[in-house]
């Protein structure tokens, strides 16, 4: 059976929190730079009281605008700032790991030297959020292909790294067949996100919408995994999070 845990993230960090403790479950808090900028420390104290009772918590960093390996070093510092500003909501949550977005353009950055420089420059801004001593999984979006997150996992080769699979993103934005996604990240895949799309669609659709079979990627993940795995789900609405937990209850993944 498989921890789960619940992104509502059309919904604020507070109803999250409600639901989380409604369905005993995990929540993952997403800190979207506009909760960021204005957040208070009394207001993650209060989060922090609120949060009593659901079965663990980690947080989702800001990804809009923000590119580890940018080619400008302006880009690269505002990203830097907004990342330790979400690690130290993390850390005062003492929530078990952040997601970012790795944010990689390859219309941009595709080529193979830009790609090189575009790698070693997230990685040093990587290496500074090491640092903190916060687990950071990377989540992929819109990357054609798991190659870079390999990379850029491997030239780590840290314990406070590892991979956020979003098994939707994948389908709905690679030509790579999921498998090839699973078998290249199986070693770094701590957490998955579970949603369905429509291909060159971020629907986040419910489970069973036949789009992708779901079942046959959670089997592959389970054998070649080298950790065990969080589940989070990210609908749309609490009709299609209820959709979701059913459909994993009734395949067998969560009690």
């Amino acid at each position: 059976m498989k921890r789960l845990f619940v992104e509502m993230f059309l919904l604020s960090p507070e109803e999250n929190i409600e639901i989380a403790k409604k369905l005993k479950t995990g929540v993952e808090l997403f800190l979207k730079t506009h909760i960021l900028v204005k957040l208070t420390t009394t207001r993650v104290k209060e989060w922090r009281a609120e949060l009593s009772g659901v079965k663990g918590v980690s947080t989702h960093g800001p990804y809009r605008d923000l590119i580890p390996g940018s080619f400008d070093p302006l880009i690269r510092k505002v990203t830097l700032k907004r990342y330790l500003q979400a690690i130290e909501v993390t850390s005062m949550l003492e929530a078990e790991w952040m997601v970012i977005h790795l944010n990689f353009n390859e219309h941009l950055y595709g080529q193979l030297k830009a790609r090189k420089q575009w790698v070693r420059n997230a990685i040093e801004l990587f290496r500074e959020l090491e640092s903190k001593k916060v687990p950071i999984f990377l989540e992929n979006t819109e990357e054609k292909n798991p190659d870079i997150f390999v990379d850029i996992l491997n030239a780590l080769d840290s314990k406070y790294f590892g991979m956020c699979f979003d098994v939707g993103h994948a389908y709905a934005f690679s030509d790579e067949d999921l498998s090839v996604w699973v078998e290249k990240l199986a070693p770094f895949i701590r957490e998955v996100h579970l949603h369905e799309s429509m291909k060159g669609e971020d629907n986040h659709l419910p489970l069973g919408s036949n789009y992708i079979d779901v079942n046959r990627v959670l089997k592959m993940l389970d054998e070649k995994a080298s950790s065990d795995f969080v589940l989070t789900l990210e609908p749309r609405s609490e009709e299609d999070l209820g959709r979701n937990i059913d459909w994993l209850r009734n395949n067998g993944w969560i009690e």
